[in-house]
């Protein structure tokens, strides 16, 4: 069988690297005596460079290097999508995270328990709310322009149950997962004197006895006494939140905002109007008790 060129120039890469077969050698030897175009082939194999030991391993180092940067490059894009994801959801968290920890929400006053009652000069209020009840306190105008606290017609006392978005989240599934579906009840005791016996009644064992150290004071000057409480009034007459601030009236305040501490004297006097129950008078007593 005749061999073509086809065959023999396929082994000349091994007859020239002097790994083929002496049968194969001697068959390639054969054919190049008289083929011309083989023979230019085998000159060409001959001649040219041979490669260099490391063009093998920089080809595969070149071929790791083209992967690492792909990798790299998905990594970056990666990286940056968790970014932008980190950075909405932040910025999304902080604002809702403060408003969950306002108390912007009050009870109805049907959901606050109030005990209110006035014996021997002394004003007491007991309420028992589902969550803490604060107090606030409002001036009456005297027509003077004189600073809300020094006003001398009279006060009234404001008490709100107000609870942050998160408490009410909580308490909601606290009370799902619960038999009785009861929350936690929070207690509150206020007395004010609204005589001059009551003022003694509740202050007079402080009074005497910060005369008492007051007496030890000067006769004991170089003695180091502890001044307790050096500004409490020691009489009704030295009181100015007895005398001037004499409680007229008690309120429940329902206000969406339950910002008694946010609210102008004067705003939040009118805004008793729409927001405020009447618990208490002076005058009348208990008018209502939910």
């Amino acid at each position: 069988m005749k061999v073509t060129c086809k065959v023999i120039q396929d082994l000349l890469p091994l007859y020239v690297d002097g790994v083929c077969s002496p049968d194969t050698a001697a068959l390639v030897e054969e054919h190049l005596k008289d083929c011309e175009a083989c023979q230019e082939a085998y000159h060409a194999l001959k001649e040219a460079p041979a490669p260099t030991p490391g063009d093998g391993a920089d080809k595969d180092a070149a071929v790791a290097k083209g992967l690492r940067k792909v990798k790299k490059s998905i990594r970056r894009k990666r990286l940056a999508i968790v970014s932008i994801v980190l950075v909405a959801a932040i910025a999304v968290s902080i604002p809702v995270g403060m408003w969950m920890s306002i108390p912007c929400m009050t009870l109805p006053v049907e959901e606050v328990t109030f005990d209110i009652s006035e014996e021997n000069g002394i004003l007491s209020i007991t309420t028992d709310a589902a969550y803490t009840a604060t107090m606030g306190r409002v001036y009456y105008p005297d027509g003077t322009n004189a600073k809300p606290w020094d006003r001398k017609n009279g006060s009234a006392l404001v008490y709100s149950a107000s609870y942050t978005p998160l408490e009410g989240l909580l308490s909601y599934f606290d009370n799902s997962e619960s038999d009785s579906g009861n929350r936690t009840e929070n207690y509150r005791t206020d007395q004010w004197a609204t005589t001059e016996d009551g003022w003694w009644k509740l202050n007079g064992q402080t009074a005497n006895y910060l005369d008492d150290m007051d007496e030890m004071m000067e006769k004991y000057p170089d003695y180091p006494f502890s001044d307790i409480v050096p500004d409490f009034p020691r009489s009704p007459k030295e009181d100015k939140s007895f005398l001037y601030q004499g409680i007229e009236a008690v309120y429940y305040y329902d206000g969406l905002d339950a910002g008694l501490w946010r609210k102008e004297n004067d705003e939040l006097l009118a805004d008793l109007e729409k927001h405020g129950t009447l618990l208490w008078t002076a005058e009348d007593g208990v008018v209502y008790n939910p």
